[in-house]
């Protein structure tokens, strides 16, 4: 009971922490999804945020100043993100501003020009032809690790053909079905079927059937977690023994406790590993259990790597203008996180694109790749 009544204690504290800005403070506004069907997506971005901001004040902040966390539930409404993002830029204090989705990215990309603000998509992950100047992203991105994980799954396991299930109302999600359009035929697998569903859905047993008539020897799940766990748990239900994979949508830590059993074998992928003994993964890690007692999710990750990489950017800037932060941003070179390497070439993603493959078993994600 100490320990949960701890954990408790240590997010009010921060979240406290991140309202009640001082004057001399470096605020970051973060229009993250904390309620809702995709909240848990936010709640462990927050975490790793709040984290990273305690190891850096603790460290003496950054320009001699600490730094604060200004929080908005964005519920993965476009609008409102664009409308957190023009607020955030109105207040000088705020030198930038972390976003979530790939909905929310690319509804404020396009605003960047006009009103200067940088800003940091902890979990957008679909494919994104051009970025603003004022854009940045920190997740493993969909396009580039999809042709690397196939090829590694065709080579650990035989597989030589694909299906895929997709929601059709996701822009995150339909990206990931077009990108497994595109990298089967690159790597040698063919492409079975492809069936569609609709964000809400509670039944997939028309699709199942009509994927079990092809038995792909892998099906890619391109969904988030409410629809992701359902599709798993009937899926093997109705007999699907094809394994089963999904991008940023299957990270979440709730696809072991939701589908129960069926969750077993599951695959994903991202870069960040806890058994990798850096010494940097290992501080993030032992802080994330003294903090909430269990496990480290990718989201929580991603969230303390942008922090600290938005702090480096600061401190090379010298400055809380705007513009040399978003240009030290840019030309961030090997900065060392709890992901891997990050790099940056003006804007847009990580130069560094490292995917680690994960399956499920005894209820957490074991890494299988090399």
């Amino acid at each position: 009971m100490q320990r949960v009544i701890a954990a408790v204690l240590f997010s009010a504290v921060m979240l406290a922490g991140s309202w009640a800005a001082a004057a001399d403070d470096i605020v970051i506004g973060a229009g993250f999804l904390l309620s809702g069907r995709f909240a848990s997506y936010g709640e462990d971005a927050k975490a790793g945020v709040d984290l990273g901001v305690k190891e850096i004040n603790v460290g003496g902040g950054v320009l001699g100043r600490k730094l604060a966390v200004d929080y908005e539930d964005t519920k993965a409404d476009r609008a409102v993100a664009v409308a957190n993002y023009r607020k955030w830029a109105a207040r000088p204090e705020v030198v930038a501003m972390f976003s979530i989705s790939t909905i929310e990215f690319l509804a404020l990309d396009p605003v960047g020009p006009e009103v200067k603000l940088p800003f940091i998509s902890i979990g957008s992950a679909g494919p994104v032809e051009s970025f603003k100047p004022w854009s940045f992203r920190v997740q493993l991105i969909v396009s580039k690790a999809m042709g690397p994980v196939l090829n590694e799954l065709k080579g650990l396991y035989g597989i030589k053909s694909v299906g895929v299930i997709f929601d059709t109302n996701n822009n995150y999600t339909v990206g990931e079905m077009e990108t497994v359009k595109k990298a089967t035929p690159t790597v040698g697998l063919a492409l079975k079927d492809i069936e569609p569903f609709s964000s809400g859905d509670q039944d997939f047993s028309l699709q199942i059937t009509r994927l079990k008539q092809n038995e792909p020897d892998l099906l890619y799940v391109a969904a988030t977690t409410d629809e992701a766990t359902l599709i798993i748990s009937q899926a093997r239900a109705l007999g699907l023994k094809s394994r089963m994979i999904g991008g940023a949508g299957l990270n979440d830590p709730r696809i072991a406790s939701l589908p129960g059993k069926a969750a077993d074998g599951v695959m994903t992928f991202f870069p960040f590993d806890a058994t990798d003994p850096r010494p940097r993964v290992q501080k993030f890690i032992n802080a994330y259990k003294d903090a909430f007692r269990k496990d480290p999710p990718a989201y929580a990750a991603l969230g303390y790597d942008a922090i600290r990489l938005l702090a480096d950017a600061i401190a090379r800037a010298g400055s809380l203008d705007r513009t040399k932060v978003r240009d030290a941003l840019g030309s961030t070179r090997d900065f060392e996180g709890a992901n891997g390497l990050f790099s940056y070439a003006g804007a847009g993603d990580n130069l560094h694109q490292k995917p680690n493959i994960f399956a499920m078993a005894d209820g957490k994600f074991k890494r299988i790749s090399k």
